[in-house]
């Protein structure tokens, strides 16, 4: 129920945009574009329902086959990364858990 992502630019793993931090909250400065390993610098989208990386409950905990919208923010030299969930769409690929 969690993500972990960098950013390529133009799909070029020697223009990723990436986090500080491994696991790096929503909201968090943007580094980059620069090589840097994958595992080192990551944001974690963290659709657990509570015990989240950020530490606080999460009121929209994730299921599998939710999407998410990533959103890169650039206001002059300041750049974070943000992402919301969207809403389910019935029937539109998701599994159903058993009860």
């Amino acid at each position: 129920r969690w993500e972990q992502f960098q950013i390529l630019i133009d799909d070029d793993p020697t223009k990723v945009l990436h986090p500080r931090q491994y696991k790096a909250p929503r909201g968090t400065e943007v580094f980059g574009p620069e090589v840097v390993d994958e595992h080192d610098s990551t944001w974690l989208l963290d659709g657990r329902a509570k015990d989240s990386a950020e530490g606080i409950q999460n009121l929209q905990p994730g299921l599998p086959g939710d999407r998410y919208r990533v959103r890169l923010h650039v206001a002059g030299k300041w750049r974070t990364v943000t992402w919301t969930k969207l809403e389910s769409v019935q029937g539109a690929g998701s599994l159903a858990l058993a009860p």
